[in-house]
């Protein structure tokens, strides 16, 4: 039995993750195995989700059922959509709604096989409109699972929604960044690289709490407590963090914000 992952917005005290798992339990059995990556998504961001899906899935065996819900076009006229893709060695499947959810998988992995879910006779007998996740994806994912190929759940799928991330911008010596989503510790994760750092010993963050003096460094523990760095994460982007507490909280950046990194003279006077 293959291993069947979830990713949601719902919250880690909702009942809306254990109402999929019963689904997932009661198609497959006791022996399913389930693996939670996150409920903890920002509530309707897909570009969050997106960004946490692209970096765990390509750490799960060969095999895997992705069964991903950030889903704010529930109970319209959005599409489903059922993907495999293939990994180096190992191939996934994602299961999820055709919203741009699956976008950094779809662009990063070869694409083997890509469909619509539009078989009512996989779905659970009564559909809630507000709550796909448990009455059409867990079935879908469960049927996966089992087996069942992607071609007997509906029409091939041959443009998937596709979300762009936005490109840092450089001027002057400057970069202007985004903030794709803000993690447990308050770091903020953006959609830069490590090459998007501005050279210079002295760099400055110009955010919503002001102009803050900013160092680089190559671990949380290289700077002082209550020191604002910059470093390259697990990721392969850079993170915003502030050494033993919250860079969110300091410096009011939250998912999709905007900031600056500004390189600084080097004659200039630090607080």
């Amino acid at each position: 039995m293959p291993l069947t992952t979830l990713l949601t917005d719902f919250g880690t005290d909702s009942p809306y993750v254990a109402e999929m798992k019963g689904v997932l339990y009661t198609r497959l059995g006791e022996q399913a195995r389930i693996v939670d990556i996150s409920h903890s998504i920002t509530p309707q961001n897909i570009r969050h989700g997106a960004v946490v899906w692209r970096e765990t899935v390509p750490w799960f065996p060969d095999g895997t059922v992705h069964v991903g819900v950030v889903d704010p076009g529930v109970g319209t006229k959005r599409r489903l959509l059922a993907a495999r893709f293939r990994n180096n060695d190992a191939t996934g499947t994602l299961v999820c709604p055709d919203n741009g959810l699956a976008s950094l998988i779809l662009g990063d992995f070869e694409l083997l096989e890509a469909v619509h879910p539009a078989e009512p006779r996989f779905w659970n007998e009564n559909i809630s409109r507000t709550f796909h996740g448990r009455d059409i994806l867990a079935p879908l994912a469960a049927a996966i699972a089992a087996g069942e190929p992607l071609r007997h759940l509906g029409p091939p799928a041959t443009k998937p929604i596709r979300l762009e991330l936005p490109q840092p911008i450089h001027a002057n010596g400057t970069v202007r960044g985004m903030v794709l989503y803000v993690d447990a510790f308050g770091n903020a994760i953006t959609n830069l690289l490590s090459d998007d750092i501005p050279s210079g010993s002295l760099l400055s963050l110009i955010a919503a709490g002001g102009k803050l003096p900013l160092r680089v460094v190559g671990t949380y523990g290289e700077a002082e407590p209550s020191t604002l760095v910059l470093l390259v994460g697990s990721s392969h982007r850079v993170e915003l963090a502030e050494v033993n507490a919250s860079a969110a909280r300091r410096t009011g950046l939250i998912s999709g914000a905007m900031f600056e990194i500004v390189p600084e003279p080097e004659d200039v006077k630090r607080a």
